[in-house]
């Protein structure tokens, strides 16, 4: 069971653990942030557990399996959102399951590992103080994303002196929440959409078209380059390039002070929204420095520093620098464009049977269809996965009428959110229905997920 419980984390969960350390298989030195009258469970051994060696020998034992329904063992939500959602001293997610999760489930989600940090923690860490400034700047912002240790994916970090060169010639663009957004999703690149891994400097060795976070239909890429002797799953390499439709980026290693890791942050009730007063706090037990490379881990994900700041945009055309201005970026001039929101109207056409190959075709498709004057977008190719784990398919344009835009106001949003909202929604500024100007939406409390009683028996569950 030790051995396949390491090969699982590491393959399907990209966590990290170890064998033959010498401490517990479970992680005690680890795990801490239990709430009051919770400790580490104690776990009967099963067969062959003892001396089960680990394919892998990997640094850090925390894993983060989902809580999963008692009879069902579906996942209904999962870590990410538990912990979003302020659910992480809830009684199920201690429920022992001595194959799965024997310390609890979500145990990196809700900050209960000690030796990982969140991609925020790193960039802290490698002095990415400009990344970090955009990303609390952006509309919605994205610094919720960044300091959520579950968050997984690859970081496309510009380092501050690139960030600096580019606020001299687009300071008008980057001071557009909305547009500063996009262009901060241009450097973030999730799981590879087909086989859920992660990006790194072997993979992106093979030459790979990769996908970002960016609404819009422009893509990045590397060229094939072979890889130095001894090179490992860690990666590390850098010095290639990063081609954008405009420019490229060099990856560059940490060096200096940017490789320097002082403890590990402590993990104070503040880090843990539903923590306790007296919860402990990290210690810097499992404090190492990070190497001089690229390919610096986060808990679930890599941050890769880059020396310039990747365009999705042609920077020889000019932007426009009012609320237009994520549209012009997104190739859906004409459009009013709000990422990571859902625009309120009633459904006109559903977007399952209106898929559109690109933003600004669904806000054509919306023009040219009689009654909507609104719309909502999936434009991620591995689709846009909701809190409820419901998945909306690439393409998806929703065509919807705004009662509000209608009457020539502003129009409402059910939900603006770069963690809960993978959408995103806008209206055509001419056709069949004038619209108002956008205004920033002002976002609703997100309701945690409801409480159901599973079946036989009278414990509850959050579903």
């Amino acid at each position: 069971m030790k051995g396949l419980l390491c090969a699982a984390a590491f393959a399907g969960l990209l966590v990290l653990c170890s064998a033959g350390s010498g401490k517990d298989i479970w992680g005690e030195t680890t795990l801490v942030n239990y709430p009051p009258g919770r400790t580490r469970l104690t776990v009967p051994n099963q067969a062959n557990d003892v001396g089960a060696p680990a394919p892998i020998d990997l640094k850090c034992q925390c894993s983060d399996a989902d809580p999963r329904g008692e009879l069902s063992q579906e996942v209904s939500f999962s870590c990410f959102y538990q912990r979003h959602f302020g659910n992480c001293n809830q009684d199920y997610l201690f429920d022992a399951n001595a194959e799965l999760a024997p310390e609890g489930f979500c145990q990196i989600s809700c900050s209960r590992c000690n030796c990982c940090q969140s991609p925020a923690e790193v960039l802290q860490q490698l002095g990415a103080t400009r990344f970090l400034q955009a990303a609390n700047a952006t509309s919605p912002g994205l610094t919720d994303l960044l300091t959520h240790p579950g968050w997984t994916g690859t970081l496309l970090v510009p380092t501050d002196a690139a960030f600096d060169a580019a606020l001299a010639q687009y300071q008008s663009l980057l001071q557009n929440p909305p547009a500063l957004q996009q262009l901060l999703k241009f450097h973030i690149l999730p799981p590879e959409p087909v086989r859920r891994g992660l990006w790194t400097s072997p993979f992106l060795s093979l030459g790979p078209k990769l996908y970002t976070a960016y609404d819009g239909p422009n893509t990045l890429s590397s060229s094939k380059f072979s890889l130095p002797a001894g090179t490992t799953y860690e990666g590390g390499v850098a010095g290639f390039a990063i081609q954008g439709p405009y420019n490229s980026a060099n990856v560059i290693k940490a060096s200096g002070a940017e490789a320097h890791l002082g403890p590990l942050r402590d993990t104070q009730p503040a880090h843990l929204p539903d923590a306790p007063a007296n919860a402990a706090l990290c210690t810097d037990l499992n404090r190492v420095p990070f190497p001089l490379q690229s390919d610096v881990p986060s808990c679930k994900g890599y941050i890769t520093l880059v020396d310039a700041v990747l365009l999705p945009f042609d920077p020889a055309v000019p932007l426009p620098t009012d609320f237009t201005a994520a549209g012009a970026m997104l190739g859906a001039a004409g459009c009013a464009v709000q990422p990571n929101a859902l625009i309120r109207g009633t459904q006109v056409l559903a977007g399952e049977s209106n898929r559109q190959a690109t933003i600004g075709d669904c806000c054509n498709s919306c023009a040219a269809t009689s009654g909507c004057n609104a719309w909502r977008y999936c434009s991620q190719k591995g689709g846009c996965p909701m809190p409820n784990g419901a998945p909306i398919p690439y393409g998806f344009c929703a065509l919807l009428s705004s009662p509000e835009l209608a009457a020539g106001q502003a129009p409402s949003y059910e939900d603006f959110s770069a963690v809960t909202v993978p959408l995103a929604s806008g209206f055509p500024l001419a056709g069949p229905v004038k619209a108002a100007p956008v205004t920033a939406p002002v976002a609703e409390a997100t309701p945690a997920p409801p409480l159901v009683v599973a079946a036989g028996g009278n414990r509850r569950m959050r579903a």
